[in-house]
């Protein structure tokens, strides 16, 4: 999760009522973050803080002198930590973040947003650009397939409905050694 929805109180009710489990990364300004860490000027570079709850656990890690990325998991931690001294919880958040950064990026450029102070306007925006990313992502897989629907279209022992329903959909003109359809087979 982006650190605009993340908060303690959410990831133990997804995990409560939904059974759901998050990772992360957590705003520095949430009341349920101790202090502690927050401060990074004392820490060394790659050192990392765990603060455990009953069922969330909170990381400090300090990547670079100067920052410090926190993020809050649900998931169940492995002891052990991944490659470059980061706990397996941040890489695997670094491992699966692309998605949420491109969606981002993606609204942010090609937004239909207008400025509200009413959250159910900005609610629907925010569904709205999501709904345009997700229709560019199916229109590209769809025309991705268009060369195997051609060649599979072109198969003589296909049934003739169903090459009507592969024109129909890649709309293309498909050249096959078929005689054409009766009139009102397919309707091309």
């Amino acid at each position: 999760m982006d650190n605009y929805f993340t908060s303690v109180g959410l990831a133990e009710e997804l995990l409560k009522d939904h059974k759901m489990s998050i990772i992360g990364t957590i705003r520095k300004n949430k009341s349920d973050i101790t202090p502690l860490f927050l401060d990074t000027k004392e820490r060394p570079v790659h050192s990392t803080m765990f603060g455990f709850g009953e069922k969330c656990l909170l990381v400090s890690d300090v990547p670079k002198k100067g920052k410090n990325l926190l993020m809050i998991s649900t998931v169940t931690i492995d002891e052990s930590t991944g490659d470059m001294c980061k706990p397996e919880v941040i890489t695997f958040y670094n491992l699966t973040k692309g998605g949420v950064d491109v969606i981002d990026e993606m609204t942010a450029s090609y937004s239909v947003s207008r400025i509200s102070n009413c959250w159910p306007f900005t609610a629907f925006f925010t569904i709205m650009n999501i709904t345009c990313i997700n229709s560019l992502i199916i229109y590209k897989s769809l025309d991705l397939m268009k060369p195997h629907l051609v060649a599979r279209a072109s198969i003589p022992t296909l049934p003739g409905q169903l090459v009507c329903q592969i024109k129909q959909v890649s709309g293309l003109q498909v050249v096959d050694n078929l005689p054409p359809p009766t009139e009102g087979f397919c309707g091309i």
